[in-house]
């Protein structure tokens, strides 16, 4: 048996531009990925396109499906964008009979570390094997029938339109099912601002809204693909001042590694198609070029976009090998300051409680009876009280995804500002907080090179300093 691979592009195949600092095509990474993934199985690559979904076409999706219908192979794997991934399915479904079709992409490039691209591409291969004819999606080890399926823009999921696995699908309207539309009179923001200006090319269009060019009634705009009505209007000034790209603090540099200072409200790296260009990894690589170092980097580990803090980025296949190592074997050590809702009760103690997430909703919390969760250990002592918060160091034993804030909040002290792990309907917390109360002020680390032990500290922002001051005037003395 053998299965037919069709390339068309999307975050799946894009490669970061470091003299341009966006996301965009070369060749497609389908072979390498397959090497490196020792696939055994029979497969036959064709590119039918190199483009970004959010530019695919009603005309795309019929060569698209064209080419399903010419291949002999009965079993097809398409990679694809994500964000319009559920309209081709929808015409593939409508247009090509007798077939099993997957289509899967992935949220972050293959050619950043902590892509999800050859995990989809694995299960995407697996699910072709064994699925009956028709057209799925499979994204995140998890595989959805075409019509109960939909991307959530905001938590970068693909998740069930309807819980019920085992429901009876509902009878297909005469003609056949029918792509998902735009709401009624809605169009996507780069293509409204494109037919209202004439010979603008979709890609600047792209361009412009997400360098925050584009008003929509008078509010910034910056998603190319956000539905917008329209009658709306939609303002575009091309002398607009872009996002500012400012410089980042490098810490340390040499020729293995360099350590830099995260600002809250950044993401480290890009996770969407081409939105939010302005991220730690871009600010990174603009600043080593603008000293004239190598701008190459690799990603090691990440925070949080509202943690502000120590990163580290290693700048060659060994210290990077070297260094992720260390965060396996836990030698690499990172130290936090949180401010937490509470007087908390004890000068010290570690939680050592797992970890489980639901897989759809990117949500986690403590395992309980029964569950079995990752295993995630965190230690902390009080450094200062005030009157309804407390202060503390936290030192990471694991690494998991928001290991510290759902750890105290499942003790009963969320973090100052977490909307996420706080439990809803709690009273508000009477101070203002500017964000996730949340700072990496301390990494260290065993040199790749020489082996000798580093140790970089960085004092609380400016916004946790004034946060610290206001806790303070409203604590009584003792």
């Amino acid at each position: 048996m053998t299965i037919r691979i069709l390339v068309t592009g999307g975050t799946f195949d894009k490669t970061y531009d470091e003299l341009a600092g966006r996301l965009d095509f070369r060749d497609s990474h389908l072979p390498e990925m397959l090497r490196l993934g020792r696939c055994r199985v029979p497969v036959k690559v064709r590119t039918v396109m190199m483009i970004d979904s959010l530019e695919m076409t009603e005309g795309d999706r019929e060569l698209l499906a064209a080419s399903c219908r010419q291949a002999p192979e009965e079993r097809i794997v398409i990679t694809h964008g994500t964000d319009t991934m559920v309209e081709t399915a929808a015409v593939l479904a409508r247009g090509v009979a007798g077939k099993t079709i997957v289509l899967t992409g992935a949220m972050i490039p293959w050619t950043f570390n902590a892509s999800d691209g050859l995990f989809n591409l694995g299960s995407a291969l697996s699910f072709v094997q064994v699925l009956p004819p028709g057209v799925y999606i499979a994204m995140n080890g998890r595989c959805f029938a075409w019509d109960n399926v939909r991307k959530n823009r905001q938590l970068g999921v693909f998740e069930p339109l309807r819980e019920e696995p085992d429901a009876p699908r509902p009878p297909e309207r005469a003609g056949g099912p029918v792509a998902p539309k735009a709401p009624p009179g809605h169009q996507r923001l780069a293509r409204l601002l494109q037919a209202r200006h004439p010979g603008l090319p979709f890609t600047r269009a792209k361009e412009a809204v997400a360098a925050g060019q584009v008003l929509v009634d008078g509010a910034v705009a910056t998603d190319p693909g956000a539905w917008v009505a329209g009658s709306a209007a939609v303002d575009w000034d091309p002398n607009r001042p872009r996002h500012r790209q400012e410089r980042i603090e490098v810490v340390h540099l040499d020729a293995d590694l360099v350590v830099v200072a995260k600002p809250a409200g950044l993401l480290t790296i890009p996770t969407t198609d081409g939105e939010e260009r302005d991220t730690l990894l871009s600010r990174v690589v603009r600043e080593l070029r603008r000293r004239g170092e190598r701008p190459h980097v690799e990603v090691v580990h990440r925070l949080d976009r509202e943690t502000s803090g120590l990163l580290v980025f290693a700048r060659g296949r060994d210290a990077l090998h070297a260094l992720q190592a260390q965060l396996l074997d836990r030698s690499m050590g990172r130290v936090y300051t949180a401010l937490v809702e509470g007087e908390v009760r004890n000068a010290a103690g570690t939680f050592d409680r797992a970890l489980v997430g639901d897989g759809v909703r990117h949500r986690r919390w403590v395992a309980g009876p029964g569950q079995v969760g990752k295993a995630s250990v965190t230690h902390w002592r009080v450094t200062e009280r005030f009157a309804g918060a407390t202060r503390v160091e936290a030192r990471l034993e694991t690494g998991r995804t928001h290991q510290i804030r759902i750890h105290f909040a499942a003790a009963g002290h969320p973090l100052l500002g977490d909307a996420v792990y706080r439990p809803a309907g709690a009273p508000p917390f009477p101070l203002p907080v500017p964000r996730v109360a949340l700072h990496a002020g301390e990494l260290y680390l065993v040199h790749p090179r020489d082996g000798r032990r580093e140790r970089f500290r960085l004092p609380l922002p400016a916004d946790l300093e004034e946060l610290l001051e206001r806790l303070r005037a409203v604590t009584p003395k003792a």
